[in-house]
C-alpha cells in the first residue's frame, strides 16, 4: 500500500492509496489496510480486481469423491472412475486418495489402478481360494532344477491370472502342516501352464519321516497379495509411499502391488514412528517423503531401504483433519497446522497467517496454480476459499466455494471439485480458456479497509472522495462510507459502467476521528487508486456547517 500527503486549496490535503495489499485484520495495520473482502484477486498486484469467471467441466451425477491430475484429469463420479472424459472403471462410493506412479493412478482406499498407457483398470491386491483336496504341496524346480519342498500345485487354476513373479503372498488354511500357512512368501517362478507357483527352496513342510513326501491340504487354501491399509498416500521416489497410525509403508519400486517383498534394494519399506500421536498428513518435499502428526515432522532420508533413515522433528504439524491441506507451492510446503497457516522450508515452520488476526481455522485442503495457494477451509466455522499470493506475500478472499479436491495440470490451469458435484475451472487462465461453459452469473464482490486516522489523533474533515476504476461491460460499483466505526454504511456514489477514469464523490463537511470506506460491486473491475480530500481540525471543536 502507498499512501501519499498533498496540500490542496482551501487547507485539504489529498491523501491517496496507488497501490493495495492483500488483507490485514491487525489493529496495528497500516492506515485504511484492507479489513475484509470478498472474490477479489491479486493478479493484478498492486491493483484491487475482481476474480476471474469460472467456467464449469462437468456436473457430476453420483457423489463427487475424487479428482486428481495426470496428463490428463482423471475423476471420481459416484462409483466411476474416469480419465480424460472416459469411463474405466468402479470402484466404491466412497472418496478417494489419487496418485500417480509412472503411467499408472493409484486409487485409495480402494486399492485399485488405472494404467494409462495401456488402458487397464484392476486392483492392487489378488486373493484366491482353492476348492477342498485340490492343492498340493511338493518338491519342485528352481531355474530348471530339481528343488526341495518349494512349490505349491492346483491343476484347477491358472495363477497368471492372479499373481506375478516377486509377489510377496500370504498363504492360510493349512491344517495338515499349519507350519505351511506362512507370510510374505516370495514367488520365484510361476509355471507356463499356470498351475504351479514356486518358492525358495525348504519353505515348505511336507509329509514323511524326512518332511519331503508330497501331500495335499484337505480344506481350502487362500493365498493373497496383500496391500496396507493407508490413511495418507504419496508418491514419490518411484515408490508410492503411505501412512497410518504410527507405521509408514512404501511399496517395492515401481511396483505398487507389493508392499511386503522386502527383499533387495528395490524392495519395500516399512517403519514405526516412536513420537506421540497418529501420522495427520504426507507430502513430497525436496524429492523426498515428509509425514506430519500435530506436533512433529518426521522426513525419510535415503535413496533405497538399506539406507533410508528418519528423523523426526518437534514441531507445528498438519492439523488433524486437514491432511490434505499440504501442499508445495514454489518448493515450500504450505498446511494448516495446530497453530495456524503455516510454511515449511525445511526447518521450523513460521506462520503466513498473521494479517488475518488469529481466526480459527478447521477442516482445510489446499491446491495451486503453481504460484498461488488456495485453501478451502472453516473460518471461525464458516465455509470460506482463502488465496495467498506466494509472490506479494497477501491474503485475499473469494467466496464460500465449498471444495472437496483441488488439481492443477500445467499452465496454471487449477480445476476444483466441489460438494455440489461441480468439476470447476477457476484461477487466472479461467476466463479466456475455452474449457467448459463459463459460469454467466455476475460476481458479487467488496472490498473494505479499516480506519483512516491520518497522521493527527485530532478530529478532521473529509468532503471528497475520488476512485480511479476500470468497470467492465455491464459492471457497476458502489462507493460507501462509515465515520467513527457507528452506524450504518452511507452511499456516496453509484457509478455504472464506463471506460477507465476518475469518478468523484462529494461529501456535505463531515467532522470525524476516523472514517473507512466500502466499495461494493456486481461484475469485472479493476480499481487503480483511491483518493480523500481531508482537513486537519481541533481536539473537540466543530466547524460551522459540518456534521458530527
Amino acid at each position: 500500500m502507498e499512501i501519499g500527503l498533498f496540500n490542496t486549496e482551501s487547507g485539504y490535503g489529498k491523501t491517496g492509496q496507488q497501490g493495495f495489499g492483500g488483507i490485514d485484520r491487525r489493529k496495528a495495520a497500516a492506515d485504511g489496510s484492507i479489513r475484509e473482502m470478498r472474490n477479489l484477486t491479486s493478479l493484478n498486484y498492486p491493483l484491487l480486481s475482481v476474480r476471474p469467471r469460472r467456467r464449469l467441466i462437468r456436473q457430476f451425477s453420483g457423489n463427487p469423491n475424487g479428482l486428481f491430475a495426470h496428463d490428463k484429469i482423471c475423476y471420481v463420479d459416484g462409483t466411476r472412475f474416469f480419465y480424460d472424459g472416459q469411463y474405466k472403471g468402479d470402484v466404491a462410493d466412497s472418496p478417494k486418495q489419487l496418485v500417480s506412479l509412472g503411467e499408472r493412478i493409484i486409487i485409495f482406499p480402494d486399492k485399485a489402478y488405472y494404467n494409462a498407457r495401456i488402458d487397464e483398470f484392476g486392483q492392487l491386491e489378488a486373493s484366491y481360494i482353492s476348492a477342498p483336496n485340490a492343492v498340493q504341496f511338493m518338491n519342485g524346480t528352481r531355474f530348471g532344477e530339481p528343488a526341495d519342498r518349494n512349490t505349491l500345485y492346483d491343476a484347477s487354476v491358472n495363477f497368471l491370472e492372479y499373481f506375478r513373479v516377486a509377489d510377496a503372498i500370504n498363504i492360510s488354511g493349512c491344517t495338515i502342516h499349519p507350519e505351511n500357512n506362512l507370510q510374505s512368501l516370495i514367488i520365484r517362478e510361476i509355471s507356463e501352464d499356470g498351475h504351479s507357483l514356486s518358492f525358495q527352496e525348504n519353505v515348505f513342510v511336507l509329509d514323511g519321516a524326512e518332511k519331503n513326501e508330497d501331500y495335499t491340504e484337505p480344506g481350502e487354501i487362500t493365498m493373497e497379495r496383500r496391500v496396507p491399509d493407508v490413511e495418507y498416500v504419496i508418491g514419490v521416489q518411484n515408490r508410492i509411499w503411505g501412512a497410518t497410525g504410527d507405521d509408514i509403508y512404501a511399496s517395492r519400486l515401481n511396483d505398487p502391488f507389493n508392499w511386503y517383498n522386502t527383499e533387495n534394494d528395490d524392495g519395500a519399506f516399512g517403519a514405526v514412528s516412536l513420537d506421540v500421536g497418529d501420522f495427520t498428513g504426507a507430502a513430497v518435499y525436496n524429492n523426498m517423503p515428509i509425514f506430519f502428526k500435530e506436533k512433529s515432522i518426521t522426513r525419510v532420508y535415503g535413496t533405497k531401504p538399506t539406507n533410508y533413515q528418519t528423523q523426526t522433528t518437534e514441531a507445528a504439524g498438519i492439523l488433524h483433519g486437514s491432511g490434505a491441506s499440504v501442499i508445495n507451492v514454489r518448493g515450500t510446503l504450505y498446511y494448516l497446522s495446530s497453530t495456524g497457516l503455516a510454511a515449511y522450508a525445511g526447518g521450523i515452520p513460521s506462520l503466513t497467517d498473521a494479517p488475518l488476526d488469529n481466526r480459527s481455522y478447521d477442516k482445510a485442503l489446499s491446491g495451486t496454480d503453481g504460484i498461488t495457494w488456495y485453501i478451502s477451509c472453516y473460518e471461525n466455522e464458516q465455509k470460506v476459499l482463502l488465496i495467498y499470493d506466494t509472490l506479494n506475500n497477501c491474503w485475499q478472499k473469494e467466496d464460500e466455494l465449498d471444495v472437496l479436491v483441488f488439481a492443477n495440470i500445467g499452465m496454471r490451469k487449477l480445476y476444483a471439485l466441489t460438494a455440489a458435484g461441480e468439476l470447476l475451472l477457476i484461477g487466472d487462465r479461467s476466463a479466456e480458456l475455452s474449457d467448459g461453459t463459463l459460469l454467466s452469473t455476475p460476481i458479487d464482490w467488496f472490498v473494505e479497509f479499516g480506519d483512516f486516522a491520518g497522521d493527527s489523533i485530532n478530529h478532521k474533515s473529509i468532503r471528497k472522495i475520488q476512485i480511479r476504476a476500470e468497470l467492465d461491460v455491464g459492471s457497476s460499483i458502489t462507493l460507501k462510507i462509515k465515520f467513527d466505526a457507528r452506524g450504518d454504511w452511507e452511499t456516496v456514489r453509484d457509478i455504472d459502467y464506463d471506460k477507465k477514469r476518475t469518478y468523484t464523490a462529494a461529501l456535505p463537511q463531515t467532522r470525524c476521528d476516523t472514517y473507512s470506506l466500502r466499495i461494493e460491486g456486481l461484475g469485472g473491475a479493476v480499481i487503480y487508486a483511491l483518493t480523500q480530500d481531508v482537513k486537519g481540525s481541533s481536539e473537540n471543536r466543530r466547524l460551522p456547517g459540518e456534521r458530527y
